[in-house]
């Protein structure tokens, strides 16, 4: 009887221990969020910003969409400009919706002129931010449909929130490499985006997903009307050339150069600071390419205290 009593108390001991021990996914969830907060790694001011999207561009780290075309020169004054241009776009959009710079030019596409996140993005945001609990929606997805609803459990069946996707709607799209391929994916994306901007219209009102806009034109003639026609491109206009070359800045005349001008040139390019602006940049590099050729004048050393300061390294000297 007493070892009865006391296998008792020992399976109670274990299923409270159990109960103990067991993770709500969405508290664990929000305590991670300070360890993840993307407002840490943050440029502090829209200079810096800038500055860390010159550099994405030059380290080559971006996507290809933010160079140009294959044979295109990625230095052209130009192109180089419109990528970082973009890049710095899509970073600043990225942190409205809190995420770090680095995961903003993955998750978020440019379209015609316009940052667009992906679905699946736009769902995981809700998540993150607990807008939506884990254990209030549901997925329910075919080759056919998708549905997805939210509120399961804390709401009343009346005021769930149901929305829905389906493959015959699509139709016009049925051609595409996605939609043959990956039907029951691409009927999710949709769902999804829906879902977030009727569910959370606080963060995405007036954002349209990059699976909805790359169909935006066809979904429009095919009747079905995600996208706003002001965001689609304007068919009539003439294509948009590619960006001109920036003038340089002029050079100074090499013959009037001395030593004297070297040490003072070498003293501002290592002294340089990220509080440089970029036609500050534009200037010196002007200055430092003056001495290139010049005789009995140090221009490698130059180079060398160039790349060596952080704030103009990922600034190429030459053009």
């Amino acid at each position: 009887m007493q070892a009865k009593k006391f296998e008792a108390k020992a399976a109670e001991t274990r299923t409270a221990a159990v109960a103990a021990a067991k993770i709500d996914l969405d508290e664990m969830a929000m305590r991670s969020q300070g360890l993840l907060d993307a407002g840490r790694y943050q440029p502090a001011n829209e200079e810096g910003l800038e500055r860390l999207a010159e550099r994405y561009y030059c380290s080559g780290a971006l996507p290809d969409s933010y160079y140009p075309p294959k044979n295109g020169n990625r230095w052209d004054a130009g192109w180089r400009q419109a990528g970082i241009s973009k890049a710095y776009i899509v970073m600043l959009f990225g942190a409205g919706l809190g995420i770090l710079p680095s995961l903003a030019i993955w998750a978020i596409h440019v379209i015609n002129g316009r940052p667009c996140p992906s679905a699946d993005f736009m769902w995981a945001r809700m998540l993150a931010t607990g807008i939506l609990r884990r254990d209030d929606f549901s997925i329910e997805a075919s080759r056919t449909a998708c549905k997805i609803v939210i509120g399961t459990r804390t709401r009343p069946a009346a005021e769930r929130l149901v929305v829905e996707a389906k493959y015959e709607d699509f139709k016009h799209l049925h051609g595409k490499d996605n939609w043959k391929n990956h039907p029951e994916d691409m009927l999710v994306a949709r769902a999804k985006s829906r879902a977030c901007r009727r569910y959370a219209p606080d963060i995405f009102a007036g954002v349209y997903s990059a699976e909805e806009m790359r169909s935006g034109r066809e979904d429009a003639a095919a009747g079905i009307y995600e996208v706003p026609e002001e965001m689609l491109p304007d068919e009539s206009a003439p294509p948009i050339p590619a960006p001109e070359p920036a003038q340089e800045a002029p050079v100074p005349a090499k013959t009037t150069l001395t030593k004297e001008d070297l040490a003072a040139l070498m003293a501002r390019v290592k002294g340089a600071s990220d509080s440089i602006t970029p036609e500050a940049v534009e200037a010196m590099r002007a200055e430092v390419r003056a001495f290139e050729g010049v005789a009995a004048i140090g221009f490698p050393k130059l180079l060398e205290a160039w790349s060596a300061n952080e704030a103009l390294g990922p600034f190429e000297v030459a053009p």
